[in-house]
């Protein structure tokens, strides 16, 4: 792997299980958003923004005119 120069990739694919992908990130911020009283709309209109802010940032972790109150994080399903 070395040669191939991939030991990032491979170490950010290994973490997926555990911490989630994008589309979980975006579920997870969808659905508190939700909670947090936003219509269907104004939600996704939250997740378009706060990707459009993480990925100007590089970086998924951002933040950005989210609802008040942070997510909580729910365990991800194991993988079948």
């Amino acid at each position: 792997m070395s040669r191939l120069g991939i030991e990032d990739d491979i170490r950010h694919l290994k973490s997926i299980p555990k911490s989630g992908a994008s589309a979980h990130l975006q579920l997870e911020y969808f659905r508190s958003a939700r909670k947090f009283g936003r219509s269907p709309r104004e939600a996704i209109r939250d997740v378009t923004k706060w990707l459009r802010t993480s990925t100007e940032a590089g970086d998924l972790t951002v933040r950005g005119g989210e609802p008040k109150a942070p997510p909580a994080r729910p365990p991800l399903a194991d993988p079948v």
